[in-house]
């Protein structure tokens, strides 16, 4: 996809949103994402931690294996449009917190069963 913005072309890429629950590996809820192919994942990555409601200390975001950093970019890791980022919870801090943490994930992940989310069950 490409945009006209200021006499200059800007690729865009369709990226697809994962979130897994390691105790769900039968449901998982997608989530697709335009953005620039050269904009870090900052701002997706604050974009996704809001909605499913964890902050993001708490999520982890791997492409094909690999950990996606904020300051990485579709472009340097060579993704293409339509591939996938898989965000997973970490299990970190005191356990009441854990807990706390798994718990609005695993919310997150059942609430979507709903007609119009924007998240989508797989």
């Amino acid at each position: 996809m490409t945009k006209k913005e200021n006499s200059k072309f800007v690729e865009r890429i369709l990226i697809k949103v994962e979130a897994v629950h390691h105790c769900f590996k039968h449901c998982s809820v997608v989530r697709g994402f335009v953005m620039n192919k050269n904009s870090n994942f900052k701002k997706l990555k604050a974009v996704t931690a809001k909605q499913i409601g964890i902050r993001g200390f708490y999520l982890r975001y791997l492409y094909n294996g690999r950990f996606v950093n904020e300051t990485e970019t579709p472009q340097s890791m060579g993704m293409e449009d339509g591939d996938t980022i898989n965000i997973f919870f970490i299990m970190g801090g005191p356990p009441r917190e854990a807990m706390a943490v798994e718990q609005l994930f695993e919310n997150f992940l059942l609430r979507l069963d709903v007609p119009g989310a924007q998240w989508q069950i797989q």
